[in-house]
């Protein structure tokens, strides 16, 4: 969810029509229809959007109403039904979700405009310690039925997935010269990857199975001070799942988060925490080029031409992620 970017439209008339309110009436029969509806980011051909639902929260508040696929809303709604009421977590408010058939929507407190920074050393330790709680609490509360496996085994299969649509478009269309070079070099680093699997999943071992969020990174969480100190907000658990916690330790103080889960995992040193820290960088990575090539497989020209400038970007990442951890020479 990406709720602070500025609106692409706000709807004033016929405001009880729009749909995002006709499902928030649905789910909390609360009565309360907005002033209007702020569009963030819509999506009809991926049933995908994000809309602000301004005075209708709990003391007046606005609230966001996520719309989209309910095998995304799925995992987010387990989350929140199932899991964060029992930890000892800040989390947004939670209004309640829906699932109709192959979408889906669910309604969260809008908890205010500061994202959280890498740049900012206090917002980096409290993400740390939000982080080291879930997940040395999260691997004592039980396997919730429906969260996916979030191991290696994850990013393998993404990392296939965007190998062939890399493979397809290229097959499909036309790319200037210094594209074709990128996708190129992104199956040559695909396919020396997957050589060294085993290697990836040994650097993912040494800390106990464990609840991860799967996207932890400054569009997905927010802070605000409560008067006493800073408190994190993270949100979009789409990724959530059950492994390893590399994937959630590559944007936050890792000493901070070895402070927290060394009390819990005595035999976890600071040398594991910063080794999972390496190869997490490496499945952020892979994760992020598969995302980019959905969009390969795009009719628009424009949509492809700037999935091949995010998939130069991911490829530096990738390459450097890959050294360090060892994974290529």
């Amino acid at each position: 969810m990406k709720p602070h970017r500025p609106p692409r439209a706000v709807i004033t008339a016929d405001v009880a029509a729009h749909a995002a309110v006709k499902a928030w009436l649905a789910v909390t029969g609360s009565g309360r229809v907005p002033a209007s509806v702020s569009v963030l980011r819509e999506r009809p051909s991926r049933h995908q959007g994000i809309y602000r639902l301004p005075g209708v929260g709990e003391g007046g508040t606005a609230v966001f109403a996520k719309w989209g696929p309910a095998a995304a809303i799925l995992p987010e709604r387990l989350i929140q039904e199932q899991v964060l009421p029992y930890l000892p977590l800040t989390a947004p408010r939670y209004y309640g979700s829906c699932l109709d058939g192959t979408d889906g929507w669910l309604f969260l407190e809008d908890v205010g405009d500061q994202r959280y920074s890498r740049s900012e050393p206090e917002h980096l330790r409290v993400a740390a310690e939000w982080i080291g709680t879930l997940h040395t609490v999260g691997c004592h509360i039980g396997v919730v039925n429906g969260l996916p496996d979030a191991g290696p085994s994850r990013y393998l299969r993404q990392l296939r997935g965007a190998r062939a649509k890399i493979h397809d478009c290229l097959g499909r269309w036309t790319f200037a010269p210094v594209e074709v070079e990128i996708l190129a070099s992104l199956l040559s680093w695909c396919d020396a990857i997957e050589a060294r699997w085993g290697h990836i999943e040994a650097g993912c071992a040494g800390a106990p199975t464990t609840l991860v969020h799967g996207d932890f990174r400054p569009k997905n969480a927010f802070v605000r001070s409560n008067g006493h100190g800073l408190q994190i907000f993270p949100i979009d658990w789409e990724m959530a799942g059950w492994g390893p916690p590399s994937v959630d330790l590559t944007r936050i103080d890792l000493s901070a988060y070895w402070r927290v889960v060394r009390e819990s995992w005595p035999g976890v040193d600071f040398a594991t925490v910063e080794r999972l820290g390496r190869f997490g960088r490496m499945l952020e990575s892979v994760a992020s080029m598969d995302w980019a090539c959905v969009s390969l497989l795009l009719e628009q020209r424009e949509y492809r031409s700037e999935a091949v400038s995010d998939l130069a970007v991911i490829l530096g990442r990738l390459s450097e992620a890959a050294r360090a951890a060892q994974v290529v020479a």
